[in-house]
């Protein structure tokens, strides 16, 4: 009794949460050696990765680094003698009992070993078997080598055989049922752009749909088919129909749990997978009490191990529906009863394809990699625009000096340009009079240049201004260009650094994110910052590894340029969505739009 306070103490929630990364470190390990696409039989693969995370976590590294194959070949010999034969007849002397027999001394060995290792050199480890190594008693005795070991292959093949049961019953339903495949897989997509990819113990709770699939599948299928008490005192049991029966005290009771989870007054259409029924609303384990849904047990044996299944097989579809398309093409499996514990029988074969849901920083990317091409296409329209409005500029200029001059082409009465026209003698100029021959010759000039000398200058006035807007906006889209394309290559960086599993984005956070009411580090671009007591503020961001110093504020908070202010807020509205910088001081220039 003392023993399984020790197995509900080492996997209770404030436990499992140490589990997580090691779990989908060998879960992202594992099928990052499939293929592009290929055929698995997923029973098969679903055993082997789970024997992975059971010695990652159970019995720790020193099994898992070094004789985890030997570790594997051992156990699975375990599993092979549990059958009806060896049930009824445990100690019968058949090949498969021997070989049973002969795996568990040896498997007793080894974890002995880890055992004695870890107490001579005083080594501590973060696995199971250290905290069982740790447990004592009521009376405060130690646990011995021997227990350890003993407790250590209970939990093993309660936690990887029953779970690769279920694992494998899951992925079939999942994969011969598409409203539930789908409904998981759209969870899956916005939990990645709620929390960026990353997975924790508190993100694999909000899985309430992959949940309830798992939970189905344990329903049709439970991993232990009866549950086995013995009655401590004489108890009356009342039937539905309202009858009542008397099971004395030292009867021994087996609770079908197959049966039990197919009762048509408790489920309906209890043969049909139906993951919605336990959804709010229906919630139909609920409704002969707390023991209508038993595949885990109940009451005070109940299987501590429980969340820790469901915590071990989320985070196995989860990394299966973000990174590949599946599609079942074998036969849907029929349970194997001549196995003590009914497996799916035969292979169940999977074919797979290497796909990818993008994470909040790759869409981030994305969007940035498209606003800079059209940042790139409007730069080329500007650049052709200030091209074409400085050659018109120098043309009015080369105009207006050739009629100060009195030139020959103003003196015909024609600018020069690109008609070619010929010089001829002057013609009357339509609501003008004509020129008399008696006028002196600079007084004619002079008065024929006069009006279009004033429109070329008018009009090289025009050119000019125009000419300094665009330079303005020019500047303001060279300097958006090139944080976009800064943006760009930090967001690829945050990117490969969270494949890379850095820290920083594995803890979900960028280095100095804190938040203060005028200086803001933001874990997304936000570059427009609205408050209604003091109207719009220009946030000017600074890329940089630490806080930027006073002089550098002093020196951004007295521009003067208003207008180009204007545009860059304007500018950077448009395309600040989807940035994503590695550190981003935000300040704050109390700027106010008039």
């Amino acid at each position: 009794m003392e023993q399984t306070r020790f197995f509900v103490e080492s996997l209770r929630p404030a436990q499992l949460r140490s589990y997580v990364d090691p779990m989908v470190q060998e879960v992202e390990n594992y099928f990052a050696k499939w293929g592009e696409q290929g055929v698995v039989d997923l029973k098969y693969e679903f055993e082997e990765l789970l024997m992975l995370i059971s010695s990652r976590c159970l019995v720790g590294k020193e099994v898992r680094e070094k004789m985890f194959g030997e570790f594997c070949t051992l156990f699975h010999e375990i599993e092979e003698g549990v059958n009806f034969a060896s049930f009824m007849f445990p100690y019968i002397p058949i090949p498969v009992n021997r070989r049973r027999d002969r795996a568990r001394i040896r498997l007793t060995r080894i974890i002995s070993e880890v055992v004695r290792s870890r107490k001579i050199f005083n080594r501590v480890e973060d696995d199971v078997l250290q905290r069982f190594i740790d447990s004592t008693y009521k009376g405060g005795r130690g646990t011995t080598v021997e227990e350890v070991s003993g407790m250590m292959l209970g939990l093993i093949f309660a936690g990887k055989h029953t779970s690769a049961m279920t694992t494998t019953w899951t992925g079939a339903y999942l994969l011969s049922h598409t409203k539930y495949f789908d409904a998981a897989l759209e969870e899956q997509k916005q939990i990645i752009r709620k929390y960026n990819g990353n997975i924790d113990y508190n993100i694999l709770s909000q899985m309430v749909t992959l949940h309830s699939c798992i939970k189905e599948a344990a329903r049709m299928h439970p991993a232990l088919p009866t549950l086995v008490r013995q009655v401590k005192k004489d108890t009356t049991v009342r039937t539905k129909e309202g009858h009542e029966y008397v099971i004395p005290r030292g009867d021994t009771l087996v609770n079908l749990v197959m049966v039990n989870n197919r009762l048509a007054h408790i489920y309906k259409d209890p043969m049909v997978y139906d993951p919605d029924r336990f959804r709010p609303g229906r919630e139909e384990d609920k409704v002969g009490g707390k023991f209508s849904y038993t595949s885990f047990g109940g009451g005070r044996h109940a299987c501590g191990g429980e969340a820790y299944a469901y915590m071990q097989i989320k985070i196995i579809f989860s990394h299966l529906l973000r990174n590949f398309e599946l599609k079942l093409i074998s036969s849907f499996p029929k349970p194997d009863w001549s196995k003590f514990l009914p497996e799916p029988k035969g292979n169940v074969m999977v074919s797979y394809k290497r796909c990818h849901l993008p994470s909040t920083y790759e869409e981030g990317e994305s969007i940035a990699r498209g606003g800079e091409e059209q940042l790139d296409k409007k730069l080329d329209v500007k650049l052709d625009m200030e091209l074409y409005m400085k050659t018109s500029h120098g043309r009015a200029r080369e105009e207006r000096e050739a009629c100060a001059k009195g030139g020959d082409a103003v003196q015909a009465g024609a600018r020069p340009g690109p008609t070619g026209r010929a010089a001829g003698p002057p013609g009357p100029s339509p609501g003008r009079p004509a020129s008399t021959p008696d006028q002196p010759g600079p007084n004619r000039v002079s008065r024929l240049c006069q009006p279009g000398q004033i429109q070329y200058e008018e009009g090289a006035s025009i050119a000019r201004g125009g000419e300094e807007q665009l330079d303005k906006k020019l500047d303001v889209k060279l300097d958006m260009e090139m944080d976009m394309k800064t943006s760009h290559g930090r967001a690829r960086e945050e990117r490969e650094a969270c494949a890379k599993g850095g820290d920083a984005v594995q803890a979900g956070a960028r280095p100095g994110s804190t938040l203060a009411p005028e200086s803001l580090v933001l874990r997304h671009t936000t570059l427009l910052h609205q408050q209604p007591s003091r109207g719009l503020h220009l946030l000017l961001a600074v890329e940089s590894e630490e806080s930027p110093d006073e002089e550098e504020m002093a020196e951004y908070a007295h521009a003067e340029e208003t207008a180009k202010a204007v545009e860059a807020v304007k500018t950077v509205e448009a395309v600040d969505k989807g940035l994503s910088c590695q550190c981003l001081w935000i300040v704050d220039l109390g700027f106010h739009k008039k």
